[in-house]
Formats: structure tokens, C-alpha cells, sequence
């Protein structure tokens, strides 16, 4: 399945935890709905890639994701 893969950078470059997977292609949408459900991230810089859950080097990663409920 195709997702958009949010990950959430503050100013300072550092990596944070916040990274989610929403389900289809359209990454404003995604941010959008990112930054309502967290709006702890506002003053964070939010980066949008595609993300297939199927490609083998994903499978484990998104596994993972599964379990620990960031997949929306």
C-alpha cells in the first residue's frame, strides 16, 4: 500500500520521534491532518515522502509502525 511518510525535524536539525504513516499519496493532506492531530510539532519543520508498506526493505519498518499505532 502507498503512504505518505511524515517525519518531524525541530529548528535546531535534531531528529524527533514523531514519524507517521497516513494512508494515499497526497502529502498536503497528510501534513495537514499531521499538524492538527499534533500540534505540539507547530514549531517543528514537517518532511513528506511517498512510502510503499510493501517493498522489502520497508516491511520491517512498517511492522514496526503497526504495532507501536502510527500507521493513520
Amino acid at each position: 500500500m502507498i503512504f505518505t511518510r511524515i517525519r518531524s525535524y525541530p529548528c535546531d536539525g535534531k531528529f524527533t520521534t514523531a514519524e507517521h504513516l497516513y494512508l494515499g499519496k497526497n502529502q498536503t493532506r497528510a501534513i495537514t491532518r499531521f499538524r492538527r492531530e499534533y500540534p505540539e510539532y507547530e514549531n517543528c519543520v514537517i518532511v513528506a515522502e511517498s512510502y510503499d508498506s510493501e517493498t522489502p526493505e520497508n516491511k520491517e519498518h512498517f511492522e514496526a509502525c503497526l504495532r507501536c499505532g502510527c500507521v493513520h
